[in-house]
């Protein structure tokens, strides 16, 4: 039996019978290639959430270590005597997430050489490369490229030598070759004229906050252009000041350092896995933490004349400017906030990155839930949620069905709940469809956001032969036409749209225990109120009944109130946000320059440690 572990079906041995090592292989634009061969997909080692939470836990405990080495080894490399801290600011984000990723393949190709007798598969020669130039860039290739997972399927299989699997390596073509060069420098720059403005800001920065010294800066903060623009105007006594255009990286000029890079072998492992990981950093640790960090950090410093007071981001992951900047004013005392900026936090039970991202700041603001005991974070309302008073119907009676959609990447990226896979998702999506109302298939508007990840999502729908609609530019521009909308994922559309007062139906595989004890009573009563149901087939006939008229039982008591209880906890709104913003933040000013003061009257220069 052949393995193939990516979707790169002209490398499988289609005269074989082909074990998928997971549902991504399936490429939707390769479908011709798969559609005919004999094929299965291997047991998903994750269905059970208890083993989810071990992995999360145990993936915690090995980056804890590895970051303590790794900041040590980062140090004698550039030459600083920083903390820790410092070095979880700037590379532990990526860190977190190569070790999920690195053992997320690691356990399905064990899992999958233990239950079958013998295998063969084919890798990539060990001379092929990919290595990310930063964080934004990790992500895109971990998360929908072939080459890049080959790529780590393939070293892992070199490690692991697993005895009933026989390894054969390929010969790539002329055109391969070309397609693995270009994903090496597969940064988005956007179009010529941002480019241009990008520059042009680049250039007046470091004069610009030299002479205005924001208190506060704003990095990523997931809000619209006038919000922010408004919160900016209401913080302009401490001058603040935001980074938009800021958080581009590149390898351009940025020499690759081989003796630097085996460094990294001389770290010490715990275990087999961490022994493998070892091997890895070397390899796919960020050009930007490395060959490009002395420059991108003399960039930054030469920036900012007196570090800001308070650093606020919802984004801990994609800004390597910011990142430097907040682990350069962090260690002279400076505040960091963070922001919730999507759904499942606060509600999933597996989510590794709310650990991380509270583990690096001060305070980190929710959408209205706080834990049980003592810990920085803090609730507070957001703009993106509209009040009930302000809810979003149209002045003629609304007719669309409105279906929110989400996708996932077709490799994971972290170890985090999930209501479902995404194969199994896009099954669920064409039930529903199916047994919809015939009458109202006219009615059913699918909205998409984001790219499609090669799942064919689009074309899947359409192949159904039902008269349906399928939009590609997400669901706010229809929720004013929407008579109910419908959401399949426990996520940021469905908190927006409760919170906007729209009769909504949600469904999803509510029973696979991925919810947290403190979060299932408001889920609970969201199933009781007829809001959140188990099955497509059960939404799509609640759909079908409600469709006439569905103010009726959208606003009986106990659905309002089941209703109200969860966007209070988790998408709270309030028309006076600015001012409740305001005041935190400047609390927070208040407090960070009073550490910076702490901090400069400290023994030696503690700014340039």
């Amino acid at each position: 039996m052949f393995l193939a572990m990516t979707g790169l079906t002209e490398f499988w041995d289609v005269h074989d019978e082909v074990l998928l090592l997971h549902r991504g292989c399936l490429r939707y634009d390769r479908r011709d290639s798969w559609r005919h061969a004999r094929w299965q997909v291997a047991p998903n080692p994750w269905e059970d959430v208890r083993v989810l939470e071990q992995a999360k836990v145990y993936c915690g405990e090995v980056y804890e270590c590895m970051l303590e080495q790794a900041s040590g080894l980062l140090n004698r490399i550039h030459g600083l005597n920083e903390p820790t801290s410092y070095w979880r600011v700037i590379v532990g984000p990526w860190l977190l997430h190569h070790v999920h990723v690195t053992y997320e393949r690691y356990c399905a190709l064990r899992s999958v050489a233990g239950d079958q007798p013998t295998l063969h598969t084919r890798i990539l020669p060990e001379g092929m490369r990919i290595t990310p130039i930063d964080m934004r860039h990790f992500l895109r290739l971990a998360a929908s490229s072939d080459f890049f997972n080959w790529q780590l399927y393939s070293h892992l299989l070199r490690a692991l030598k697993l005895p009933n699997l026989v390894m054969e390596e390929t010969v790539l073509t002329p055109d391969t070759l070309r397609a693995v060069e270009l994903q090496r420098h597969d940064i988005p720059r956007g179009s010529r004229a941002r480019a241009l403005v990008r520059k042009a800001v680049l250039g007046v920065t470091p004069s610009l906050y030299g002479v205005v010294a924001p208190r506060v800066l704003l990095g990523q903060i997931d809000m619209g252009a006038v919000d922010r623009l408004r919160l900016l105007l209401r913080l302009r006594s401490f001058h603040a000041a935001t980074t938009v255009l800021l958080n581009r990286s590149s390898s351009d000029g940025v020499v690759r350092d081989e003796h630097v890079r085996h460094a990294f072998d001389g770290l010490v492992s715990r275990d087999d896995f961490m022994a493998v990981l070892i091997s890895t950093l070397g390899e796919y640790f960020p050009y930007v933490h490395l060959e490009g960090f002395a420059r991108a950090r003399a960039r930054v410093k030469g920036i900012w004349a007196r570090p800001p007071a308070v650093l606020v981001s919802s984004d801990w992951y994609n800004d390597e400017s910011f990142k430097i900047v907040a682990a350069e004013s962090r260690k002279g005392g400076s505040w960091l906030i963070g922001l919730q900026h999507g759904g499942g936090y606060g509600t999933y039970r597996v989510l590794p990155q709310e650990d991380l991202e509270t583990a690096i700041v001060d305070r980190w603001l929710s959408y209205g839930w706080r834990p049980v005991g003592p810990g920085v974070i803090q609730p507070l309302a957001h703009p993106r949620f509209r009040s009930p008073r302000r809810r979003i119907f149209a002045r003629r009676r609304p007719r669309t069905i409105l279906f929110v959609t989400t996708t996932y990447a077709r490799y994971p990226s972290r170890m985090q709940s999930r209501e479902c896979p995404l194969g199994r998702l896009l099954d669920w999506r064409d039930r529903f469809a199916q047994r919809l109302a015939p009458a109202l298939h006219s009615r059913l508007l699918f909205a998409f956001a984001g790219p499609d990840l090669v799942w064919g999502q689009r074309e899947r729908l359409i192949e159904l032969g039902v008269p349906l609609r399928v939009k590609t530019i997400g669901y706010r521009p229809f929720l004013a036409a929407a008579r109910i909308a419908v959401v399949e994922y426990n996520g940021t559309s469905a908190l927006e749209i409760l919170s906007a007062n729209i009769p909504t139906v949600l469904f999803w595989n509510s029973h696979n225990e991925g919810l947290r004890a403190d979060a299932k009573p408001y889920y609970d009563q969201l199933r009781v109120a007829g809001i959140l149901l188990d099955t497509p087939e059960e939404a799509a006939e609640r759909v079908s009944e409600l469709y006439d008229d569905p103010l009726s039982w959208w606003q009986q008591e106990h659905v309002q109130g089941a209703r109200q209880a969860f966007v209070d906890r988790h998408a709270r709104a309030d028309t006076n946000w600015l001012a409740e913003w305001a005041r935190v933040l400047s609390g927070a000013v208040r407090d960070g320059e009073r550490r910076q003061a702490m901090m400069a009257d400290l023994p030696g220069d503690l700014s340039d440690r």
